[in-house]
């Protein structure tokens, strides 16, 4: 997604200490963390799943895709809730630092950075240190993101505990 001349908003969330954005366009919601339900059948990336207001919504530890060390879900951490061009998904966060203004000629593009990163729109760099822009909805491959919808309608309705 191109960036205005004067930027465009962000949540800004962390996660080890790590500052990662998503564009603000796709949060929904920002909720205190809940039970997850185990999704055995899920991509590695998703920790489990919560009903939210009646929607079953699996939620991604980002964790494992930027190699930071797999920690217990603490009472203080937050689910981002978000939209994907095709499923609803939440983000495990250590906590949200609140939306901020990023303008597109600070953002490097993942090529620059390193040959082959597709999966983030880019990083910013500030005084102390860097943001990572997560890109949503390159976040799952297409084959994790239909395994994924399919176990989410399979869910939908029974009695499994969503």
């Amino acid at each position: 997604m191109p960036t205005g001349p004067d930027g465009s908003q962000f949540l800004i969330f962390i996660v080890e200490g790590f500052r990662f954005a998503l564009r603000l366009e796709n949060v929904e919601r920002v909720i205190p963390v809940a039970e997850l339900t185990p999704l055995p059948e899920a991509p590695a990336s998703i920790a489990g799943a919560v009903n939210w207001r009646g929607r079953i919504i699996p939620v991604a530890d980002i964790r494992g895709r930027f190699r930071l060390p797999a920690r217990e879900t603490l009472l203080t951490d937050k689910i981002i809730i978000t939209s994907t061009r095709n499923i609803t998904l939440g983000f495990l966060a250590d906590d949200a630092a609140g939306v901020y203004t990023l303008k597109g000629a600070d953002i490097i593009a993942p090529g620059e950075l390193m040959p082959g990163i597709a999966r983030i729109e880019g990083v910013v760099r500030t005084d102390d240190g860097m943001i990572i822009i997560q890109e949503i909805d390159r976040f799952l491959s297409s084959e994790e993101e239909d395994r994924l919808i399919a176990i989410v309608q399979k869910h939908k309705g029974g009695t499994d505990g969503l």
